[in-house]
Formats: structure tokens, C-alpha cells, sequence
């Protein structure tokens, strides 16, 4: 954990862990308890009902929740934690859950294009559910290029990279 001594967060850091967080939060419930109950997910609103979808969409869904908890929980909950403790490997997985961030928007958006071009039944995303991955998308970005130039995190490499020549 991070020392007494240590300077607190920067805003932006501050930001980036809410937005991790947030993300493994609603992914937590979104994805992973669709796996298992799908219908009460759908229920919330968090995924778009059965009988509105043809039924491999909805089995596709369930099976990329699976995947989601087996991959993109972790990565959000360590880039968090890494970045509290002040560590680098909380930017080096923060860089990983926003390409994995940036990757899942792109496929929101491709998969409305090719279940309409492909007659697949399915209910194209609202102006909302747009607007939180184009924002998810638009933050990732802005993230990734943050952490890139970040004094702070480069503090952190060096003092990882000189703690491992001690070692």
C-alpha cells in the first residue's frame, strides 16, 4: 500500500479507479450473473430480453459473460488495486482493461451492424446504451494516453525497476 509519505492520487488517477471500479462493478452484474440468470439480468436491464433475440444471441452473450469474469473482472480489480498501492502494475493493467475496454465497445457496435445486415433477430442499442460505450470507448483512450504521460506513474516504474536490482 501506498506510504504515509506518499502524495495523494492525482485527480485523474482518482478518476481512472472509479472508472475501473465502476466498470468491474457493472460488468459483475451485467455479464457475470448473466451466465447464470440471464433472465433476472434482462429483468434489470442490463441485457436486452430473450424473446427479443434470436436464441444464439442470447447463448452468444452468455458465453461472452463467461469469458468477461474469467478475464476482464480480474484486470479491472487489479488495475484498481495497483493503482491505490501506487504500484506499476496497476498502470501496465489499467492499460490492459482499457484496450479489453476499447475492444468490447468496438464489438457493441460491430454486432448491431451485423445482426441487422445478417437478418438476425436482435434489438439494435439504444441512445443510451450508445452513449455509455461511446463514453467507455472515449475514456479509455483518454486513459491509456494519460497514464502514457503521467510523471507520476513514471515515478513508480523506476522505483519498481530499482526495488527488483536490490532484490
Amino acid at each position: 500500500m501506498a506510504s504515509s509519505s506518499s502524495p495523494p492520487l492525482s485527480l485523474a488517477l482518482k478518476a481512472i479507479v472509479v472508472f475501473h471500479v465502476v466498470n468491474a462493478g457493472l460488468w459483475l452484474v451485467g455479464q457475470t450473473l448473466a451466465v447464470w440468470q440471464y433472465d433476472l439480468v434482462a429483468s434489470w436491464g442490463f441485457q436486452t430480453p430473450r424473446e427479443l433475440l434470436d436464441g444464439a444471441v442470447v447463448e452468444t452473450n452468455r458465453a461472452i459473460g463467461m469469458a468477461d469474469t474469467i478475464v476482464l473482472n480480474p484486470v479491472y480489480i487489479m488495475a484498481a488495486a495497483g493503482l491505490l498501492k501506487r504500484q506499476f502494475y496497476g498502470a501496465i493493467c489499467s492499460w490492459m482493461a482499457f484496450a479489453l475496454t476499447m475492444y468490447w465497445t468496438s464489438i457493441g457496435y460491430a454486432l448491431d451492424i451485423a445482426y441487422e445486415s445478417g437478418g438476425i433477430k436482435n434489438v439494435p442499442l439504444d441512445a443510451f446504451a450508445l452513449a455509455v460505450i461511446s463514453f467507455d470507448f472515449a475514456f479509455s483512450v483518454w486513459g491509456s494516453w494519460y497514464l502514457c504521460r503521467s510523471n507520476e506513474v513514471l515515478v513508480w516504474w523506476q522505483k519498481d525497476l530499482l526495488s527488483k536490482k536490490n532484490d
